[in-house]
């Protein structure tokens, strides 16, 4: 017979597996040799286990006893993948098309078919509100955003393009003098906050948030973070900036959010808590995590990133990771062992832990 930590993976990857399928893939999981009893679930009124709080801390103990880095690589994927795949270019503009563009930098505007012909897109300015305000500008023409990294020169600097049209996509191109370096995405639904500074090697380092999710009661921001090397951006840092998901989201209730304190060294302030409901008292909640912490991150030369000091400080990486707005359960869990295993121990909060992972044995 499968212990519950053994089983809970297969259904959850097995689950993962059909619910990730393609627009025609309609297969049953009794068509992929899959049998999910009712007792593995408890949505749409399914009988659901009732575990003993034995069985519950032999849960917990396999949970947290798992090896952490495939969880986290897991729970880091989606996130990385945008993060590692900006597009990198090497286009040395023209002196001609290289003085149009600081025209248009001090200027705040230009042409669409001048910008869809020096960044060679020609889909530039679609996908563009010409409402309300924006009728007041020539049809052919479009916003620029110029962002200087240095002595408010066009020695390393950004042009966004489209910004104020909320253009999406709205690209924002990197550029080393006359030399064109990488194109990200800059659209922001709450705008674009880029900043920037030089590290202790007088490298140019530039940040932005990056947009995951929103809502009422939830959300998540990363903070991507890439360095001038030469005449490319190197992709160097990407942390959570914050996360936030309420009781009537899911199963437990989390917020995290940082601030830096500094940028030689980089040092981040995480402030960050986690809820647990406690259903033997109306209306109860128990805290299981409630703390501070700074976290330094400095540079190797060798990987080429900035890298996180966490066992100086009072959270993993895996445990930032649980804060993101994802299925991350057993991420959580695992990363949160000493912690559940404590809260067991106290009287207040060991209701709030054992109905936690009752529900997490049930939910699959």
């Amino acid at each position: 017979m499968l212990s519950p930590v053994v089983r809970y993976i297969y259904v959850s990857s097995c689950l993962l597996i059909i619910c990730c399928g393609g627009p025609t893939d309609n297969k049953t999981a009794a068509e992929y040799g899959i049998s999910v009893s009712p007792s593995s679930k408890n949505e749409a009124g399914l009988k659901s286990a009732a575990y003993s709080d034995q069985q519950l801390e032999a849960f917990l103990d396999s949970v947290g006893h798992l090896p952490s880095p495939p969880l986290t690589d897991r729970a880091a994927l989606y996130a990385d993948s945008i993060f590692y795949h900006q597009t990198s270019r090497s286009q040395t503009l023209t002196t001609q098309d290289f003085t149009l563009l600081k025209q248009a930098a001090w200027l705040g505007r230009m042409t669409r078919t001048e910008a869809q012909r020096i960044f060679r897109d020609a889909t530039i300015g679609q996908g563009c509100s010409r409402e309300g305000l924006f009728r007041k500008f020539a049809a052919d023409s479009i916003s620029v955003a110029f962002y200087p990294f240095r002595n408010n020169s066009f020695e390393e600097y950004a042009i966004g393009i489209g910004f104020l049209e909320r253009c999406q996509p709205a690209p924002l191109f990197f550029f080393k003098k006359n030399k064109l370096i990488a194109i990200h995405d800059g659209y922001r639904h709450y705008g674009l906050d880029l900043k920037h500074y030089q590290d202790e090697n007088n490298k140019t380092v530039v940040y932005y948030t990056r947009e995951f999710r929103r809502g009422s009661g939830i959300w998540w921001n990363n903070l991507n973070f890439y360095r001038y090397d030469g005449d490319k951006l190197l992709p160097v840092l990407n942390e959570l900036k914050d996360g936030n998901s309420q009781l009537f989201w899911g199963f437990r209730a989390w917020w995290l959010v940082f601030t830096i304190q500094s940028t030689n060294p980089l040092r981040i302030k995480m402030v960050y808590d986690v809820t647990l409901p406690d259903t033997t008292r109306v209306n109860s909640e128990s805290f299981v995590v409630n703390d501070s912490t700074v976290v330094e991150y400095v540079w190797n030369d060798i990987q080429k990133k900035l890298v996180g000091r966490y066992k100086a400080s009072k959270l993993s990486r895996a445990q930032i990771l649980s804060y993101t707005v994802q299925e991350n359960e057993m991420l959580f869990i695992n990363a949160h062992y000493q912690e559940l295993k404590s809260s067991l121990h106290d009287s207040v909060t060991r209701p709030a832990v054992l109905n936690y992972l009752q529900v997490i044995m049930n939910s699959h």
